[in-house]
């Protein structure tokens, strides 16, 4: 009984510290995925509003130099 006690203990012990660091990689790595996400949803917006005004500046300037 002593034996399984002390194994019991010293995993009760040794696993919190283990939790902690895997919790905490866990909590960085889903952030970096939610802020990678979000970089990349800005930049197809901003690549996408860009073709959107390039494509409305040729057509207003077309518009205006064939008037």
């Amino acid at each position: 009984m002593a034996s399984y006690r002390s194994r019991l203990n010293l995993s009760v012990t040794t696993f919190p510290l283990n939790g902690i660091q895997k919790l905490t990689f866990t909590v960085i790595s889903s952030t970096k995925r939610k802020i990678g996400s979000t970089i990349f949803v800005w930049l197809f917006f901003l690549l996408d509003a860009g073709q959107l005004f390039h494509d409305l500046f040729f057509v207003i300037i077309g518009v205006c130099l064939f008037r």
